[in-house]
């Protein structure tokens, strides 16, 4: 327990704490506060919309940025290598974010890497002879890549410290699978010639993306340094509170 900062208390004042979280956690049963708060339901749909953007990008813009490349006058040597390249960032971004998300901030990781990803999509639609630097292929194909990987690298962690015990498992398990379907629907608008084109898609991602930040910043906590159970009890409390004034 030691090597992972685990410690047991067993002095009074946390027999206290406990007993006044029991107390707070039950009456808010009996009311039927914590399966219906405001804030949590703010804060699901905006994970929710935010896995929703991520499989979309992830399974439709980044396979679709090759062709579009293409028809940009690439060449399919150098649309590889753009891939290619803007790949390798990917793996530095993790252990960038892994830290940044345990030494710095929980919520705002996951703002910034949201925030990431909407300028890939934007800087994606920006024409070549506006901006040359912003719009280059290679910039707007590498914030994407660092944009959703730091969204899937602290999306799942996040959504299972912001809820309750009572609905840990099957809010993450949402979450989860929100962030696959993208990919279901992508391939099924392949298959069946529906693909939209490639600004099309871009440019209506960027609005849930969006959604999703303002969400976040408004119905997300910092989670960094504090006990899942200490969490709980502010959520209760901050609840009761909020629904008997």
């Amino acid at each position: 327990m030691a090597r992972y900062g685990a410690f047991v208390k067993t002095n009074r004042q946390q027999g206290v704490l406990e007993e006044g979280a029991s107390k707070a956690i039950a009456t808010n049963d009996q009311l039927g506060l914590n399966r219906d708060s405001p804030s949590l339901l703010g804060l699901g749909i905006a994970l929710t919309l935010a896995a929703l953007a991520w499989g979309f990008v992830n399974f439709g813009v980044l396979l679709w940025l090759p062709g579009h490349l293409i028809t940009m006058g690439c060449t399919m040597s150098l649309a590889s290598a753009l891939i290619a390249r803007s790949a390798l960032i990917a793996i530095p971004t993790i252990a960038a974010v892994t830290y940044l998300y345990s030494q710095w901030s929980t919520k705002r990781m996951l703002m910034l890497g949201i925030t990431v990803t909407t300028f890939g999509l934007l800087m994606s639609l920006l024409p070549t002879r506006i901006v040359p630097f912003l719009s280059d292929p290679l910039v707007s194909a590498s914030l994407l890549v660092i944009g959703t990987s730091a969204v899937i690298s602290t999306l799942m962690p996040y959504v299972t410290e912001s809820f309750p015990l009572r609905l840990r498992g099957r809010a993450t398990g949402w979450v989860a699978g929100c962030s696959k379907v993208g990919g279901v629907l992508v391939q099924a608008l392949a298959a069946l010639a529906l693909a939209p084109s490639f600004a099309s898609a871009a440019a209506v991602i960027a609005v849930p993306t969006l959604v999703s930040l303002f969400l976040v910043a408004r119905f997300g906590e910092e989670t960094r340094g504090r006990d899942l159970r200490q969490l709980e009890r502010v959520r209760v409390v901050a609840t009761f509170w909020r629904q008997a004034g």
